[in-house]
């Protein structure tokens, strides 16, 4: 089972995106994780700690439009402005 910072997490590995199976998606569809020192969303933390650390006002996209997909090369930046 995958770890990252405190906090485990299992995927479905049976297509390109990386489902986390182990945590369910919140209403607005993305997973959330909520433990003792350790709160956001699991995509964020993912590409904060596998590709580079957001700079305010940059959101996450997925290549993918899949919302709890976490596989990082599925995940790219986009300033606020052009999210909208």
């Amino acid at each position: 089972m995958p770890y990252f910072s405190g906090v485990r997490y299992k995927i479905e590995e049976s297509t390109d995106c990386w489902i986390a199976v182990s945590h369910k998606p919140n209403k607005g569809g993305y997973i959330f994780i909520n433990r003792l020192f350790v709160k956001g969303y699991l995509h964020r933390m993912i590409f904060n700690e596998r590709i580079k650390s957001l700079i305010p006002g940059e959101r996450i996209r997925h290549a993918c439009k899949n919302k709890i997909c976490i596989n990082p090369a599925h995940l790219y930046t986009s300033m606020q402005k052009e999210h909208q």
